[in-house]
């Protein structure tokens, strides 16, 4: 029953417009704000005349294949997981806003298995965003350095794969959330709206407080874009601008948004199981 579940939510994720627009949306972002603007910002840094203290040399290695690996992952934080929450969200509100669950609920006789497919189901499609991120990553750090004329040296295969494995795993964390968000306010709106005014806003602030209150600063360990930030600096990325900073290491943080990924699908099992559809 869960591969038959699978098998419909893949159908019908290839069908949807809103898939491939926040692919195609996460696609630009990555080419414009994470390579376009730091490129822009290191041939402004490089103008400047000698003597001005402004080294240019840090930028432009964060934009060359060599750091193709690390430089994507730390742009996840900021710029990738609130796509991915929305996108989590998109998945699961959007046969609540149509009203076509109770139908599609209809043909399925066990709800933890129609569940389990579609959480399998945005697994992958996250998978397959991660692909996507990685490839565009590298393709844009070619461009980079043809401009330049720079060497295009590549990072090994392992820090390859590590790479590929950190980005899903903070997809897939920031996606679940998305998910169980849409299926408990029945509200698109109402989940993308809370998770972004808790990941970008509440956090930060919590981030901002923790130096001073030490509570707060046991809080931020455990929060979503703090372990996303920890998880790119484990691998090397820049905190320039881009929410990573080294608050926890790299396995705690990893661990972290794993414990993410299996609360998301008990919450959601839950509120699933227990609920009126009417």
């Amino acid at each position: 029953m869960t591969v038959r579940s699978l098998r419909a939510e893949l159908f019908a994720l290839r069908r949807r417009p809103a898939v491939w627009i926040v692919a195609a949306g996460w696609t630009v972002q990555i080419i414009c704000f994470v390579y376009l603007i730091t490129y822009l910002v290191y041939r402004a840094v490089a103008a400047q005349p000698e003597g001005s203290g402004s080294d240019s040399g840090p930028i432009l290695a964060d934009l060359l294949p060599a750091s193709a690996d690390h430089t994507i992952v730390g742009a996840l934080p900021i710029w990738g997981g609130p796509v991915m929450l929305v996108l989590g969200a998109l998945i699961a509100g959007g046969d609540q806003r149509w009203g076509t669950l109770r139908t599609v609920l209809a043909r399925f006789a066990d709800r933890t298995s129609f569940l389990l497919g579609r959480f399998l189901a945005l697994a992958l499609l996250l998978l397959a965003l991660s692909v996507l991120t990685l490839a565009v990553s590298a393709a844009s750090s070619v461009a980079v350095a043809l401009v330049e004329g720079a060497a295009i040296r590549w990072p090994g295969p392992d820090r390859f794969l590590l790479a590929l494995g950190s980005i899903w795993l903070i997809c897939t964390a920031w996606g679940m959330v998305g998910f169980v968000l849409a299926l408990a306010t029945r509200s698109l709106t109402a989940a993308v709206g809370a998770g972004l005014l808790w990941t970008l806003l509440v956090e930060n602030a919590v981030t901002g407080l923790g130096g001073l209150v030490p509570l707060l600063g046991a809080v931020r360990t455990v929060q979503l874009s703090t372990s996303s930030g920890s998880v790119a600096a484990a691998l090397g990325a820049s905190g320039d601008g881009f929410g990573v900073a080294a608050v926890t290491s790299g396995p705690v943080a990893a661990g972290v948004l794993a414990g993410y990924v299996v609360l998301a699908l008990l919450a959601a099992l839950v509120i699933f199981r227990r609920r009126d559809l009417a």
